[in-house]
């Protein structure tokens, strides 16, 4: 996750794209939406703290993708 945002960032300082484009490329990236949940992919390292998985009312198979989806692209802990 940090590897991408440096890129983005020094593509900015290069003038290779726009503020707004760096803004879009960042929000477009922030969140997974599965349908049945919408996930924030950078609460971390917006808020110090990892996104949280509120499981009632979710079926065992949803909660494991939720989790999985945060295990690859989030940028640290998953709690659920």
């Amino acid at each position: 996750m940090e590897d991408r945002r440096r890129i983005v960032l020094e593509k900015f300082k290069n003038g290779e794209i726009s503020e707004e484009e760096v803004l879009a490329i960042w929000q477009q990236n922030s969140f997974a939406d599965l349908g049945f949940a919408k996930i924030d992919l950078h609460r971390e390292s917006r808020c110090g703290f990892p996104e949280v998985v509120y499981c009632e009312g979710k079926t065992t198979e949803q909660a494991v993708e939720i989790l999985r989806l945060l295990y690859e692209k989030a940028e640290g802990n998953v709690l659920a």
